[in-house]
């Protein structure tokens, strides 16, 4: 957010999937000029968007984020699944250290830190919603108020931690939120009857950078006249 030039991303090796020498995260300094393996890992064409590489709002200094986060995995018998965890870097992405594993929560969907704890991460993954509060040292499973099903997509608020939202895909899912910094989720409804439709199948959640209140919903299929919609009042009302 300081220096716009430098640049991390997580590479897959889908072009040669029998060769895994060259996944994982890779750096530029130079704006994408040119690039540098700076830890090798597990990575998979999931062929879907994902969110797996972070910063840490609260490391930001006058230089950028100094600390980062990954989620680095692969599928089961498929190369370096064995290596799949959470990497951590305090030093803006220079190096890495492996921490918890995420060998048994394939796929990972979406990675998040709050913009307040650089120790506090939230990871949306096939095995539900999962939270770190030691930097990614351990996982631990997010259910209270959550139905079963894997979790597509979380977020936090900007301006207010406690608030989270979630995506949980299902017979009962759809988007919940959470006032209390996720110890209780309650299913997020609306009055319109298509508006309503959307946030029960929805899929993804996009919170507007600066403004909490703000977000998109994204759905999973188009059926009924389903599309994206959008509110400015934390949920309150939305629009299509």
């Amino acid at each position: 957010p300081k220096d716009c030039k430098r640049v991390l991303t997580i590479a897959d090796n889908a072009w040669d999937y029998k060769n895994p020498d060259f996944t994982g995260i890779y750096l530029s300094e130079d704006g994408g000029e040119h690039w540098t393996l700076v830890q090798k890992g597990p990575a998979m064409n999931s062929r879907r968007y994902e969110h797996n590489i972070a910063f840490a709002p609260a490391s930001v200094d006058g230089k950028g984020a100094k600390t980062w986060y990954a989620a680095l995995y692969n599928e089961t018998n498929q190369p370096g699944h064995d290596q799949s965890a959470l990497y951590r870097s305090d030093d803006r992405g220079a190096t890495w250290t492996k921490l918890a594993s995420l060998a048994q929560h394939y796929p990972v969907y979406e990675l998040q830190v709050s913009p307040s704890d650089s120790q506090h991460l939230l990871l949306a993954t096939g095995s539900g919603l999962l939270e770190s509060k030691d930097g990614g040292t351990t996982l631990t499973k997010v259910a209270a108020g959550l139905p079963a099903g894997e979790v597509t997509s979380v977020a936090f608020s900007p301006q207010k931690a406690a608030e989270i939202r979630a995506v949980v895909r299902g017979a009962s899912g759809g988007l919940f939120g959470s006032a209390d910094g996720g110890q209780s989720f309650t299913a997020m409804t609306s009055a319109d009857s298509l508006h309503s439709s959307v946030l029960g199948d929805a899929r993804r959640i996009f919170v507007h950078p600066t403004q909490g209140d703000v977000f998109y919903v994204i759905p999973q299929t188009r059926t009924g006249g389903r599309t994206a919609i959008r509110t400015a009042d934390g949920g309150k009302t939305f629009a299509t």
